[in-house]
């Protein structure tokens, strides 16, 4: 029983660390803001609702813009025009295409 929790609390661990090195990421490089808090960027972005069209060669994704924070959407629509600079592909080969709307 031990060792299963250590090796469950191992998994878990390593995905919240790999979590947290995407959020940096996204912030740093994407975002080019790095006094962000973690839970401000969660709640600014992951949040935020959007839809998804599928194409032959790009998956879409659309998403909706926060008139509330127009601020932070500036930003946001820099870093997906930066993400799709990137050439992000989906495992059926798609190319992932970023937008605001």
């Amino acid at each position: 029983m031990y060792n299963v929790d250590v090796e469950l609390d191992q998994l878990l661990t390593s995905f919240r660390l790999t979590f947290a090195n995407i959020l940096a990421f996204l912030a740093k490089e994407i975002l080019e803001e790095s006094s962000i808090e973690m839970n401000t960027l969660i709640q600014s972005i992951l949040f935020l609702s959007g839809t998804i069209e599928q194409l032959p060669d790009y998956r879409k994704v659309y998403i909706n813009d926060n008139k509330k924070d127009p601020k932070f959407m500036m930003k946001l629509s820099k870093g997906l025009a930066k993400l799709n600079r990137l050439n992000i592909r989906h495992p059926s080969g798609a190319i992932y295409a970023f937008k605001m709307v």
